[in-house]
């Protein structure tokens, strides 16, 4: 079954990482053209003033994608993750979960029978994307 809050919210942290790579693009295209550039008749200080708000939107948009609020609905990993409905895991989607948290480093027994809380997934597939 569907869940359309999560897909809703997956297609804005798509639209969100669009944003963050043509930023990206804007401060290496700058950089890597950099000499052919002060030789144009444009002012060095418009491309300096253009990669130092390409860097300032890249920390903003990496806080976003990762952001995490209790008060608030974002369309942020911690988000997408917070908007995913509880289940029953069968064995093999178990299976898989567990294959995932040995490959990213935390543990999760795959024969565990209860119902995961929300805490419990947010841990678990939080966990790869922690810095340590």
């Amino acid at each position: 079954m569907p869940n359309t809050k999560a897909d809703s919210k997956n297609f804005k942290l798509v639209e969100l990482i669009a944003q963050l790579r043509d930023h990206i693009d804007v401060h290496r295209i700058i950089g890597l053209n950099i000499t052919a550039l002060r030789e144009s008749k444009i002012s060095e200080a418009l491309f300096g003033y253009l990669q130092k708000s390409a860097q300032e939107s890249l920390a903003i948009y990496i806080c976003k994608i990762f952001e995490s609020s209790t008060r608030n609905e974002l369309n942020s990993i911690p988000g997408i993750i917070e908007s995913l409905p509880l289940m029953n895991l069968s064995d093999s989607p178990k299976r898989e979960f567990a294959t995932f948290g040995q490959k990213y480093g935390k543990s999760f027994p795959a024969h565990r029978s209860q119902v995961l809380s929300k805490r419990d997934v947010r841990a678990f597939l939080w966990a790869p994307l922690r810095v340590t």
